[in-house]
């Protein structure tokens, strides 16, 4: 390819900025490409719209073939090839500002599994040692954070765990703050360096089969309703028990839910009166058999045609079928006070109750703001960050009930 051919207009597909460009009578095309990859890479990059400081979790030698941000591994054979003696290397990062609400993965555990792998072990390799070392929970945190590529560098410039490194928001590491601050360690020492200094409480990370996600007054309310959880059951029949209802979810949705129900009598002494929790597969077929069947009794003989026409259209995945929903009456004294069918002035109604109030503040989905309102249903979907047909799919990968599989992360405020 004659760089001297290249349009400038076309350079901006890589990102520069027109004002890095400048046109002059001394500078042809190739000169100006040059001009702004060096800048490009540069602690004042054209992609550095924003430089954070970041902790170096893991990082493998990377194909110089594969395209990476600012399309890095075109340079070399662009301007005289690569020195045999320098690798790219893909980095995975965690950024405080950017990482906080993931949980932080444990560097030693990391660094453990990687200790005896050569400097310019692949990408293939290091997942291997990772993936016999650490847990599924372990692996899935790392899968959470971004991953960032070095320039060509020699092998004593390779970023390693715990390494302090310079990252902008395009993916590039553009340089290295700090090296050693766990590994790798002097040979035979057994010792492994503290990140304290740098990283705080965050620095060991903690062990991610410990890690639930839940808020400390969350946890406290369920444990509140624990103390004495009859009196929280309106006990009536045709109704779910409450025991049944937190058996059959999520034992992490159990929780928020324990929670609710506790916020809920404390607030007003309403009473959650579970009609539908956990529903299997079945079910929910059955669910959607018995709404198609309500559509061919009053004409409509397409979905797209009952979509219009007839309202409760059960989902092809809900979160039901995870563990991850319910859907309720309320009582006060013994009485119904917020229903579905039939209740007038449904939505405000509800309102009234205060149990959207604290379903929201606690990042539940009210099925109420639904385009077709369903004012009994309340999910985890805000909290969680896979969706059902995810959660069902990675059960079943598992061999586990849905109910009892462990989702992702959550998002928590």
């Amino acid at each position: 390819m004659d760089l001297n051919k290249i349009p400038l207009g076309k350079l901006n597909k890589l990102g520069f900025e027109p004002d890095d460009l400048t046109l002059s009578d001394n500078y042809n095309s190739q000169t100006l490409y040059k001009m702004a990859i060096n800048k490009a890479f540069s602690r004042t990059s054209v992609f550095n719209r924003k430089q954070h400081r970041a902790i170096v979790l893991y990082s493998s030698s990377d194909d110089v073939s594969a395209p990476g941000p600012g399309s890095w591994p075109i340079i070399g054979s662009f301007f005289g090839g690569d020195d045999p003696g320098q690798r790219r290397y893909s980095c995975i990062c965690r950024v405080p500002e950017i990482d906080a609400s993931i949980p932080a993965p444990n560097l030693n555990v990391i660094n453990a599994a990687l200790k005896d792998l050569p400097p310019d072990a692949s990408a293939a390799a290091t997942a291997a040692a990772l993936g016999q070392m650490l847990s599924d929970n372990d692996k899935l945190i790392l899968s959470m954070h971004r991953r960032y590529y070095t320039g060509m560098v020699g092998i004593a410039d390779k970023p390693n765990v715990g390494d302090i490194v310079i990252v902008d928001n395009e993916g590039m590491v553009l340089s290295i703050e700090s090296k050693g601050r766990i590994g790798p360690v002097p040979s035979g020492t057994g010792e492994v360096s503290s990140v304290d200094a740098f990283y705080g409480s965050e620095a060991e990370g903690q062990s991610l089969e410990s890690i639930v996600g839940i808020p400390d007054d969350v946890q406290i309310d369920a444990d509140l309703y624990d103390a004495n959880a009859a009196i929280y059951d309106p006990n009536i029949d045709g109704l779910i028990s409450h025991g049944a209802a937190m058996n059959q979810s999520s034992p992490i949705w159990a929780v928020f839910t324990k929670a609710f129900c506790y916020r809920l009598y404390q607030r007003s002494g309403i009473q959650v009166g579970f009609t539908s929790v956990f529903r299997s597969p079945a079910k929910q077929q059955q669910l959607m058999d018995s709404w198609r069947a309500k559509c061919r009794e009053r004409g409509y003989n397409s979905d797209a045609e009952c979509n219009k026409n007839v309202p409760g259209r059960p989902a092809e995945a809900s979160l039901h079928q995870t563990g991850w929903a319910f859907d309720c009456n309320l009582y006060q004294n013994g009485e119904r006070v917020a229903w579905m069918s039939g209740m007038p002035n449904r939505t405000q109604g509800w309102k009234n109750t205060g149990a959207v109030e604290i379903a929201k503040a606690m990042d539940f989905r009210w099925g109420g703001d639904f385009t077709n309102p369903d004012h009994v249903h309340f999910s985890g979907k805000f909290i969680l960050q896979e969706s059902a047909r995810s959660i069902l799919d990675n059960a079943r990968a598992q061999n586990v009930s849905p109910n009892r599989y462990t989702p992702r992360p959550f998002n928590l405020t």
